[in-house]
């Protein structure tokens, strides 16, 4: 549609641009005797005359201006070969445009630009209500494998600290919080941390420590993290 109206623009003004030419050329006939000698001479009538003169001049502007003919609106997306839904690619436009290729997400909501934007758009990148229910699972679903394994290790070592500080202080915690606190830092991030896996193909944040970044070290923590949860509950729960 930009496309046809652009075009239906181009033509409005070179049909203005012609007739313009024509009442020049016909003055010019009328007040030169010398062309209206010539177009005598010749056996070119006035309306022969014009014409000639008017495709001279415009093949000559052409020419001269290729972009003239040549231009058109932009109206690709560089998100297009990504497939995304409307959602999603108004996520990753926000994204780009708040500087998600060169820094964090926490970074990212200090800033002015984000601060600026209108709260549905700010909910819209830094909070994603699948993760606020299903945590890290909903990494799983969304091929993020070792961002998933490393979430859930840190939740069990986040179980696990909060079941040492029950039993030394003798209290108990809301079974809420085991579980609501986690998922709401997965959830400001889980929007950033998709862009980052479509458009870098990011396995594991670069922040992370060297051995956390193969799967190994993945594996790893899982098992130690959950053996480390297992140790807190039997000690609190004797």
């Amino acid at each position: 549609m930009l496309v046809k109206a652009y075009s239906l623009q181009q033509d409005r003004s070179r049909h203005c641009q012609i007739y313009n030419k024509q009442k020049e050329l016909r003055v010019l006939l009328s007040f030169d005797p010398r062309v209206s000698h010539a177009c005598w001479q010749y056996n070119i009538s006035e309306q022969n005359f014009i014409g000639m003169k008017i495709m001279s001049e415009t093949t000559n502007t052409e020419s001269t201006n290729p972009e003239s003919t040549t231009a058109a609106p932009e109206s690709s997306s560089e998100f297009e070969q990504y497939q995304l839904s409307e959602k999603w690619l108004k996520r990753f436009k926000l994204l780009k445009k708040l500087g998600a290729d060169s820094q964090s997400m926490f970074s990212i909501m200090k800033t002015p630009e984000f601060k600026g934007l209108s709260n549905s758009d700010r909910i819209s990148v830094s909070l994603n209500f699948f993760v606020l229910f299903f945590g890290p699972l909903y990494y799983l679903f969304k091929k993020m494998w070792m961002k998933a394994g490393f979430m859930f290790a840190s939740i069990w070592v986040f179980n696990g600290l909060l079941s040492i500080v029950e039993g030394l202080l003798g209290f108990t915690f809301p079974s809420v919080i085991f579980w609501v606190v986690p998922n709401v830092i997965c959830a400001q991030i889980a929007c950033y941390d998709y862009y980052k896996h479509i458009t870098a193909e990011e396995k594991i944040w670069p922040q992370v420590p060297e051995f956390l970044k193969q799967p190994v070290g993945i594996i790893s923590y899982l098992v130690a993290s959950f053996v480390f949860l297992m140790v807190a509950v039997s000690l609190t729960t004797a």
